[in-house]
């Protein structure tokens, strides 16, 4: 977790001047998305999992963010559409446990396939690591709403990007697409966390 907005301006300042001379794609990434890696985290980090009310915008959130991000055509938009409809499956199948609503929908984006999996690879992992705060609830409603924290982890799929991009050039214009459709997507998270700002969900009782 980082410590606030300044520390987020620091990061981005940093990772402009990494980004000059990455060694491959995967390093260009890893320093153009930190920034906007570190805003989302610390968006998320803040709300309690083990109530209904925030555990019920976190879903709602993610999932306005995944239902606003749109993948061109490529080798990569099969997976990437293919694990985008499975965790919004979770999210609205854990909304639907809360008797919570879905957020309102926010403008969509659409980034390069090879851009969308790394982030939503990423996210998978990172709920793995939001799953240890929540299994600690002791509301049974909270304990029930858990598909989007138990999906299967893809590790073949993470380590195979990931050696791919590692074997990609990190300059050409290819680079530059997938770079900054990252950045993108990581915004559409930072749009959804803003537009579910007010609290508990309209319409959700909670």
């Amino acid at each position: 977790m980082i410590g606030g907005v300044e520390e987020i301006v620091e990061l981005r300042g940093r990772a402009n001047e990494a980004d000059i001379f990455p060694a491959n794609l995967r390093d260009r990434l890893r320093s153009a998305t930190s920034p906007y890696h570190a805003e989302v985290d610390l968006g998320f980090s803040v709300l309690d999992l083990c109530t209904r009310s925030t555990l019920a915008r976190f879903l709602a959130t993610h999932g306005t963010a995944l239902r606003a991000i749109r993948c061109r055509p490529g080798r990569r938009a099969s997976a990437a559409e293919a694990l985008r409809a499975e965790m919004i499956e979770a999210l609205d199948a854990d909304l639907r446990h809360l008797g919570a609503q879905p957020a309102d929908p926010i403008l969509p984006v659409e980034a390069d396939a090879t851009a969308v999996l790394y982030v939503l690879l990423g996210s998978q992992m990172g709920m793995r690591v939001l799953r240890k705060r929540w299994v600690t609830a002791t509301d049974p409603a909270v304990a029930g709403a858990g598909r989007i924290f138990n999906l299967r982890l893809k590790p073949v799929a993470w380590q195979t990007l990931c050696a791919e991009m590692t074997g990609q050039a990190a300059g050409d214009e290819i680079a530059d697409r997938v770079a900054e459709d990252a950045c993108r997507v990581f915004e559409v998270y930072i749009r959804a966390l803003a537009n579910g700002a007010e609290g508990a969900l309209p319409g959700s009782g909670l």
